[in-house]
């Protein structure tokens, strides 16, 4: 077998071959298609305009391309988020070495890194780029507006998380 089909196979031998036995491969393909569509989802309805003042504004690319409007209801994953998050946490948690609260703290470790370096970095970064290198100030609200608002989903995975416990529990 030669062509696509022989290259596709062989990486999925080569997965295959990496991946530990504990891992569901169909768990992983949904997580995949959230995390490539999320960010697509989030430019369609997140582009970018140019003020007179040189600023960049907010404005979905949907205002102008009204027919892209069919890709932004496929590419609403949210819930997909959420299945594979709360199937993953119940398969950590039933693998725990720990006690609950070990397991808890951990995993909510894990998710808070991130957005505290995010958070860190964006603090630093702001002044730098408004006084340093003068960036305006509406250019930089916009990009912090696209920064900040999607981690409220964080704070809702984060309860979420911690509710794993008793949801596995009552079960």
């Amino acid at each position: 077998m030669r062509g696509p089909r022989a290259a596709f196979a062989r990486f999925g031998a080569r997965a295959d071959e990496r991946t530990p036995a504990h891992r569901d491969r169909a768990i992983d393909g949904l997580r995949a298609l959230a995390l490539l569509a999320v960010p697509t989802g989030h430019w369609l309805v997140g582009g970018f305009t140019l003020d007179d003042g040189g600023g960049l504004h907010n404005a979905s690319p949907l205002a102008t391309s009204g027919g892209l409007a069919p890709a932004s209801w496929v590419l609403q994953m949210l819930g997909i988020f959420f299945l594979v998050g709360g199937y993953s946490s119940y398969l950590s948690y039933r693998r725990r070495k720990g006690s609950v609260r070990e397991w808890t703290v951990g995993r909510l470790r894990r998710l808070g890194r991130p957005v505290l370096g995010v958070t860190a970095v964006w603090a630093l970064l702001l002044p730098l780029l408004h006084y340093g290198a003068g960036v305006p100030a509406d250019t930089l609200h916009t990009a912090s507006t696209l920064v900040v608002q999607p981690l409220w989903f964080v704070g809702v995975y984060a309860v979420i998380t911690a509710l794993t416990p008793y949801c596995v529990r009552a079960s």
